[in-house]
């Protein structure tokens, strides 16, 4: 499994596993997006330093999904969306590992406004009916915290320390 940033081309791929039936269900937000408001997103967070999007890709080049952080201070929100075929087969978590790891190397090395020792905490938010995605972060290394309140729907929040991963 690689990761690499992501690239106006990725675009379109972002969009279809943002559509897929089983993405929507599991996001704050369910209804379909619409080409202009996805195009006009994914841009704007390729622009946003404090965006971080990377595409994972399996050994052959083929994307297979994609990782999101916003950044807000010494926190980064995770999202992460594999492609329906790549579900449920374990890539889950080493994305997730992969994704960390270099989220850090890219922070420490890059010479962006954004300081690797600001981000001390990754969030992740999980539907609490979404069992997928719950044993994905629990098996990831975070933490359960209580349940809060995201979009006006319950939410499970799930915090990695960096401590925990350096």
């Amino acid at each position: 499994m690689k990761l690499r940033r992501a690239v106006d081309s990725d675009c379109e791929i972002f969009w279809d596993w943002a559509n897929d039936p089983e993405a929507r269900a599991a996001s704050f937000r369910s209804n379909g997006i619409s080409w202009e408001e996805h195009a006009k997103w994914f841009r704007a967070r390729l622009a946003d330093p404090q965006a971080i999007l990377y595409t994972a890709t399996d050994k052959d080049g083929a994307r297979v999904g994609e990782v999101r952080y916003q950044i807000h201070g010494r926190r980064a929100v995770l999202s992460v969306n594999l492609g329906a075929g790549f579900r449920g087969r374990g890539l889950g978590q080493k994305i997730i590992a992969v994704a960390t790891e270099k989220l850090f190397h890219d922070l420490e090395t890059n010479d962006s406004e954004i300081k690797d020792s600001e981000i001390n905490f990754i969030d992740a938010y999980v539907k609490p009916a979404n069992e997928p995605s719950l044993k994905l972060f629990a098996g990831a290394g975070f933490l359960r915290f209580p349940e809060e309140v995201i979009e006006g729907q319950a939410a499970v929040h799930f915090v990695l320390e960096r401590s925990a991963v350096a």
